[in-house]
Protein backbone atom coordinates (compact mmCIF):
# COMPACT_ATOMS: atom_id res chain seq x y z
CA UNK A 1 0.00 0.00 0.00
CA UNK A 2 1.20 3.21 -0.86
CA UNK A 3 -0.12 6.47 1.01
CA UNK A 4 -0.77 9.72 -0.63
CA UNK A 5 -1.27 12.97 0.92
CA UNK A 6 -3.78 15.83 -0.37
CA UNK A 7 -2.85 19.49 1.87
CA UNK A 8 -4.59 22.33 2.00
CA UNK A 9 -5.09 26.34 3.31
CA UNK A 10 -8.02 27.36 4.11
CA UNK A 11 -8.41 31.26 3.72
CA UNK A 12 -9.03 33.08 6.74
CA UNK A 13 -12.27 34.17 4.96
CA UNK A 14 -13.82 30.99 5.56
CA UNK A 15 -14.17 31.19 9.12
CA UNK A 16 -13.41 27.65 9.94
CA UNK A 17 -10.92 28.71 12.24
CA UNK A 18 -10.34 32.04 15.04
CA UNK A 19 -7.45 33.22 15.96
CA UNK A 20 -6.50 34.12 20.22
CA UNK A 21 -7.83 37.52 19.35
CA UNK A 22 -11.55 36.68 17.61
CA UNK A 23 -10.14 37.17 14.46
CA UNK A 24 -10.98 34.22 11.82
CA UNK A 25 -7.42 32.92 10.99
CA UNK A 26 -5.94 30.70 8.38
CA UNK A 27 -6.10 26.61 8.55
CA UNK A 28 -4.61 23.91 7.26
CA UNK A 29 -6.19 19.99 6.36
CA UNK A 30 -4.63 16.88 5.23
CA UNK A 31 -6.17 13.87 3.34
CA UNK A 32 -4.52 11.02 3.36
CA UNK A 33 -5.51 7.96 0.80
CA UNK A 34 -3.91 4.36 0.67
CA UNK A 35 -3.83 2.76 -2.52
CA UNK A 36 -2.07 -0.37 -3.90
CA UNK A 37 -1.02 1.15 -7.01
CA UNK A 38 0.96 4.08 -7.66
CA UNK A 39 -0.67 7.31 -9.43
CA UNK A 40 1.08 9.21 -12.10
CA UNK A 41 1.50 12.78 -11.36
CA UNK A 42 -0.76 14.14 -13.55
CA UNK A 43 -3.14 12.41 -11.51
CA UNK A 44 -2.09 13.48 -8.38
CA UNK A 45 -2.51 17.13 -9.69
CA UNK A 46 -5.82 16.39 -10.91
CA UNK A 47 -6.80 14.48 -7.76
CA UNK A 48 -5.56 17.66 -5.48
CA UNK A 49 -6.87 20.37 -8.11
CA UNK A 50 -10.08 19.29 -8.60
CA UNK A 51 -11.33 15.89 -7.01
CA UNK A 52 -10.51 16.06 -3.62
CA UNK A 53 -10.86 19.91 -3.23
CA UNK A 54 -14.46 19.34 -4.19
CA UNK A 55 -14.70 16.36 -1.63
CA UNK A 56 -13.42 18.71 1.37
CA UNK A 57 -15.49 21.72 0.26
CA UNK A 58 -18.99 19.74 0.42
CA UNK A 59 -17.78 18.05 3.91
CA UNK A 60 -16.78 21.54 5.46
CA UNK A 61 -19.37 23.47 3.87
CA UNK A 62 -17.11 26.27 2.44
CA UNK A 63 -16.80 27.44 -1.18
CA UNK A 64 -13.77 25.59 -3.25
CA UNK A 65 -12.28 29.50 -3.20
CA UNK A 66 -11.40 29.19 0.11
CA UNK A 67 -9.31 25.99 -0.73
CA UNK A 68 -5.29 26.02 -1.79
CA UNK A 69 -3.63 23.12 -2.12
CA UNK A 70 -0.17 23.12 -1.04
CA UNK A 71 2.33 21.11 -0.62
CA UNK A 72 3.06 18.22 2.16
CA UNK A 73 6.21 20.20 3.68
CA UNK A 74 4.00 23.38 3.15
CA UNK A 75 1.47 21.34 5.52
CA UNK A 76 4.06 20.35 8.12
CA UNK A 77 5.98 23.58 8.40
CA UNK A 78 2.41 25.55 9.02
CA UNK A 79 -0.13 22.73 10.67
CA UNK A 80 -0.27 21.70 14.48
CA UNK A 81 -0.62 17.99 13.21
CA UNK A 82 0.49 15.73 16.36
CA UNK A 83 -0.05 12.81 13.71
CA UNK A 84 3.41 13.82 12.17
Amino acid sequence: MNKINFCYEISADAGVAIRGNGENGVAYTKVSLNVEEQITDEDYKSMHDVLIKQMISNQIGIEEVHLRPISYEEYIENADDDDE
